[in-house]
């Protein structure tokens, strides 16, 4: 991925003093109504039809309204009347109503609830930074750069307890360089390798011939590739080993990628480009502003513009539509360093660019309408994760973490 001045942020090592006002520049907010999806239906956005269709869409009978008429944020009240006997609780303090009714704070944090959120749960600390990358099977894995050692790839239970090796520290391994499909997690690096998720030998999948590769993503039979110091993307035939195929260098420069079991998406130059898995050769649509970065549901292809700072939303089945804008980054944000996504909401690492490692983590429904803060303040890394009704993270610091969302 690229900004313009965010590069910065995961250089740094030391993690700036937490601070009681938001990084953001905004009050603290909390959930409301979905409001303001910016289509009332199939419309522009399109409809795929057949065997492998998406699931309905639930935004097709939201009334539309114009997003950036949405307000930048939600306030939460003092108090809310959360049950029919006409008491009222304190969403900013209740951990049982924090935020907003029924929002119950989680494990054994469950008696902290803060300015209407959730303290996040600490779930494992390793001594260097860690960018979360899966959720699978009750299990969090991330990467972590181990100093002059390399990095690691490690993973944990999702309530916590001992990491479990996966693959030792490597300095030929990539921090952003790892994606997990079923039971394998594949990883890149000056090699493709892979490792299987209750541990094991790791086993070399191509050498690469002189490529590192940054960013790996794995549909169901293909490892896709992104190498960005010499701009080139590229795949692996999962169904055998040898090297990689590589596509021409793209001048503007390859960066962010993401996939699920049957494509592809990755950001080069201004374009947003689209591979097949049984095809595996790109197609690209050039977009208004080169994006931040992109992420993927079943239906959607999520992108944030970084000049109108809007999180903007296109139809897999219909990419040549108009872009449906969905919200605004509130307060000071200007860029985002990772996207994931659930059922409910778009999770963005957000922050204000420049230097600063202090960052905060957004939801921003799927529907459209207002941020939600869930955490605010952490030198986050880009690396980022949802399942389960949490969304995982890591640090610059060494911590993982999970925030109830």
């Amino acid at each position: 991925m690229r900004f313009s001045g965010a590069r910065s942020i995961l250089a740094a090592a030391t993690l700036a003093p937490l601070a009681c006002a938001s990084v953001l520049g905004i009050e603290p907010l909390g959930y409301g109504p979905a409001v303001a999806a910016l289509d009332a239906g199939t419309g522009g956005d399109g409809d795929a039809q057949g065997p492998d269709a998406p699931p309905p869409d639930p935004c097709a009978n939201v009334d539309a309204a114009a997003g950036l008429d949405t307000p930048d944020v939600l306030v939460i009240p003092d108090k809310l009347a959360c049950d029919d006997a006409g008491g009222f609780v304190d969403p900013l303090s209740d951990p049982a109503n924090c935020g907003r009714c029924g929002h119950v704070c989680p494990g054994s944090l469950s008696n902290r609830c803060s300015s209407g959120r959730c303290a996040p749960e600490p779930i494992a600390k390793d001594p260097f930074s860690a960018a979360v990358f899966a959720v699978a099977g009750e299990r969090v894995y991330w990467v972590f750069a181990s100093g002059a050692a390399g990095s690691a790839v490690q993973s944990a239970p999702v309530s916590g307890g001992p990491p479990l090796a996966l693959v030792a520290p490597d300095s030929g391994l990539a921090v952003r360089g790892a994606s997990l499909l079923g039971d394998t997690v594949y990883v890149g690096g000056t090699g493709l390798s892979a490792v299987l998720i209750d541990g094991g030998a790791r086993r070399t999948l191509s050498q690469l011939q002189g490529e590192v590769i940054t960013h790996v993503a794995a549909s169901r039979t293909t490892l896709f590739v992104l190498n960005a110091s010499s701009r080139r993307a590229g795949y692996v035939d999962l169904a055998g080993a040898g090297a990689a195929t590589l596509f021409a260098a793209v001048a503007g420069g390859v960066y962010d990628l993401t996939s699920d079991e049957t494509q592809a998406y990755w950001l080069q130059s201004s374009d947003l480009a689209v591979a097949d898995d049984t095809t595996r050769s790109p197609r690209t649509f050039p977009q208004p502003v080169a994006p931040d970065t992109v992420a993927i549901d079943a239906r959607y292809v999520y992108l944030f513009d970084p000049t109108t700072r809007t999180l903007v939303r296109r139809a897999r089945a219909n990419l040549t539509a108009p872009p449906v804008v969905l919200a605004r980054l509130p307060g000071q944000a200007e860029t985002v360093l990772r996207m994931t996504v659930d059922d409910q909401n778009v999770y963005a690492v957000a922050g204000a660019g420049g230097s600063s490692t202090r960052l905060s983590l957004l939801a921003i429904p799927k529907c459209g309408g207002a941020p939600v803060l869930l955490v605010d303040g952490e030198d986050i890394t880009d690396g980022l994760a949802a399942a389960g009704g949490y969304v995982y993270f890591g640090t610059l610091s060494g911590d993982v973490a999970r925030v109830a969302r």
